[in-house]
């Protein structure tokens, strides 16, 4: 296959998904879709029905506020941080959706739930189940740290060290002072803003040349 039709069949995938293209009207979509995957050029006329042509879609931070598990761009989230070379902080291995026992990975709030509920500044629900405050470790880790604030587990002596390229990786700020549940919001704020432009900078990775191509009108 060619890596550009390569490329395009895993931007179209990324995008049908963010998009939520099968959420409603399905069978109107799957008889757009289904023709047009059986046609003489099917990841062009795919992409065509997605309206994307001459288009660069970009994932803004604003795009992410109130996202939680549910949303495809948690599936988008752990895209990134596996292209990013994330490692599980206490194995010392990169992220894998396929790994076992100990390994297994699981999403862990960065700001524990136990220390947002109840706060002062009023933390609803739904934004202390922000997309942005979940990454990916293995249960393992996750118990290690348990109900704990970032300024204490990620100094942790009787956790591995933790380095601020690590937690680049998952895009989680080092700045000290996004640590305490006071700073949460701001801490929101800017994990939003770098989780919107990995994730803007993985779909330009698949986006074919070819999107900015005048289509051509068919010859009578």
């Amino acid at each position: 296959m060619h890596p550009q039709t390569a490329n395009g069949i895993i931007y179209w995938f990324l995008l049908a998904n963010i998009r939520n293209r099968y959420s409603s009207s399905t069978d109107t979509r799957l008889g757009q879709d289904i023709p047009a995957a059986r046609g003489s050029e099917p990841v062009k006329q795919l992409l065509d029905d997605l309206g994307v042509r001459g288009a660069r879609i970009e994932v803004a931070p604003q795009d992410l506020v109130g996202r939680t598990v549910g949303s495809p761009c948690f599936f988008l989230s752990f895209l990134v941080a596996k292209n990013a070379g994330a490692r599980d902080r206490w194995h010392g291995t990169e992220i894998s959706a396929t790994a076992e026992a100990g390994q297994k990975l699981e999403y862990h709030h960065v700001h524990p739930q136990a220390t947002l509920r109840d706060h002062p500044n009023g933390y609803s629900k739904t934004e202390i189940n922000d997309l942005a405050n979940l990454a990916f470790i293995s249960s393992k880790a996750d118990r290690k740290i348990s109900d704990r604030p970032p300024a204490v587990y990620f100094v942790d002596p009787k956790l591995p060290p933790l380095t601020e390229a690590e937690l680049t990786a998952h895009f989680v700020p080092y700045d000290e002072a996004l640590r305490t549940p006071d700073a949460y919001r701001d801490f929101l704020k800017e994990r939003r803003r770098r989780l919107a432009a990995a994730m803007t900078d993985l779909l330009n990775r698949f986006r074919p040349d070819w999107l900015d191509e005048t289509p051509r009108r068919p010859t009578r």
